[in-house]
């Protein structure tokens, strides 16, 4: 058995003691010399600024999990060197009627050094995680771990009902909101550099578009029809990505680059016409200098 003890401190300071105008804010001390400024939730008029009980909770989920997945990869010998999670909870009434954190998505990053596990060895760690977490062991939320979003898994559904000889169009628009994303992502780094290989990176997802729309007669027609047939295409790319911190995002975009490199040689090799097989390959080769820079942001 151990003892875990936290000390909660509040104080009226003088303030009226009514609903509507008590402050929310305290402290929790911890017995390392922590100390951390609390609220309420902005619901219950909480401070928007400060940590509320709702936030801990699924901190306290995902860092228990995440700590007891560390020491069973290290069990299996596995050498991880960055663990990410963006872990939602949702508040809502039980079957009791009674409001509580029902649900908590896990949705962790994983990377290792050196081999790393197939997509079903993962999963078995994450599943050997959850059974041993000391946290996910003593509640009744409902847990659950949500494997990384894949561009590419997302896509294939749309792609398998457009004819082949089309289906770059459609990889073209993709390549046009990608541009967007990253022109959106260069507006929230702080770095310049930074700043300025997103920005590059969106020129080359532009490049891609055009190069590929170039090799179509009628191809703004065309791309039209497409996505009156296909509007689930700007869905994916809103969802994918939604609600997650940049490191992650940046790793499911530089996914979908190396994927859209292979996609591109694949288009390739089935291409008789020279002129067009070089187009292809040139865009394959603007994909995986994305994914590069992608990949040295995260």
């Amino acid at each position: 058995m151990s003892e875990h003890v936290a000390q909660i401190s509040w104080s009226r300071d003088g303030r009226d003691f009514a609903y509507e105008t008590y402050s929310r804010d305290h402290v929790w001390r911890f017995d390392g010399g922590v100390e951390v400024a609390a609220t309420a939730a902005p619901a219950f008029l909480g401070n928007p600024a400060l940590v509320d009980p709702e936030e801990a909770f699924v901190a306290a989920v995902s860092s228990c999990h995440m700590l007891t997945f560390l020491a069973v990869a290290a069990r299996r010998r596995l050498v991880v060197d960055r663990y990410e999670d963006a872990a939602i909870g949702w508040m809502e009434k039980n079957e009791a009627g009674r409001l509580a954190v029902t649900r908590v998505a896990l949705r962790p990053l994983v990377q290792f050094s050196g081999k790393a596990p197939s997509a079903e060895e993962l999963a078995r760690l994450h599943e050997l995680a959850h059974e041993h977490c000391f946290i996910a062991n003593s509640v009744k939320t409902a847990i659950t771990v949500e494997a990384p979003p894949s561009i590419g898994a997302a896509l294939a559904p749309v792609l398998a009902r457009v004819p082949r000889e089309e289906q770059p169009l459609l990889i073209a628009y993709a390549e046009r909101l990608a541009a967007a994303r990253y022109r959106a992502w260069a507006g929230q780094v702080g770095d310049a550099a930074q700043r300025a290989q997103l920005l590059a990176c969106a020129e080359r997802e532009e490049d891609i578009a055009r190069r590929v729309e170039a090799l179509f007669a009628d191809a703004a027609a065309r791309q039209r029809a497409l996505l009156a047939q296909h509007p689930e295409v700007s869905e994916i790319n809103r969802s994918l990505f939604e609600g997650r911190p940049l490191a992650q995002q940046f790793a499911v975009q530089a996914e979908g680059e190396r994927l859209g490199a292979a996609t591109w040689r694949s288009f390739a090799r089935r291409e008789t016409d020279e002129e067009r097989r070089g187009v292809l390959l040139a865009c394959a080769e603007l994909e995986e200098a994305s994914a590069v820079v992608l990949e040295a942001l995260r």
